[in-house]
């Protein structure tokens, strides 16, 4: 309803172009990039089999086959890619945007899964500081932003603009999300305590005499 349109038209973090499209508006990069956007399964194994090098060829805004195939949500292409040797997980487009970055932003809470289990990175920032929580926690999409918050997503980072994920939640995430970041807050000043204390409590450095 009305909420979800002024959510889309707010543009509370920055809009990622559409890997559907090139900047003229028509599909752009090559047949391993359209058949990872596609979700052609079959097609993506030939030209895997045919040209090794295309695994973490760029388009022209500097994305690869898996940050399109994560950004559609073709599940079966992700694990494809992920088996390859020498796949880039972590490999950022032109503004610095992961394919963790690109699940999350479309709430493809099983991709990004694959993703984390394969070491992506659950603290990543795109140029503007926008982590995968956040993107996340714009969407609403609950399974996503317990799944990061597992994988030591942190909830108290913020954006260049000064947004954090509880910031940018939405009603269904806003409370979990909160209680993450008292949880974070509460470890944060455990640790400190530890490091200004020493093991048995006593102050560090303190052997009086």
């Amino acid at each position: 309803g009305g909420t979800k349109s002024r959510w889309a038209s707010a543009g509370r973090t920055e809009r990622i172009p559409s890997p559907a499209m090139g900047g003229s508006g028509k599909p752009e990069a090559g047949g391993l990039h359209e058949a990872a956007r596609e979700g052609d399964l079959k097609r993506l194994r030939r030209l895997l089999a045919e040209e090794e090098e295309a695994l973490n060829g760029r388009d022209k805004l500097s994305r690869t086959a898996l940050h399109l195939a994560s950004w559609a949500g073709h599940l079966e292409v992700v694990e494809e890619l992920l088996r390859q040797d020498g796949i880039q997980v972590g490999a950022n487009a032109k503004d610095d945007t992961s394919a963790l970055h690109f699940a999350c932003q479309k709430g493809n809470t099983e991709v990004a899964r694959i993703l984390l289990a394969k070491g992506a990175g659950a603290n990543a920032k795109t140029r503007k500081g926008v982590t995968p929580l956040m993107m996340a926690a714009q969407k609403g999409q609950l399974d996503l932003v317990e799944l990061l918050l597992e994988k030591k997503a942190d909830p108290l980072l913020r954006s260049k603009k000064g947004e954090s994920a509880m910031d940018l939640a939405k009603t269904e995430v806003y409370d979990a999300i909160k209680k993450a970041c008292t949880k974070a807050k509460e470890g944060a000043r455990e640790a400190a305590k530890k490091r200004d204390h020493g093991p048995g409590g006593e102050k560090a450095g303190g052997g009086g005499g």
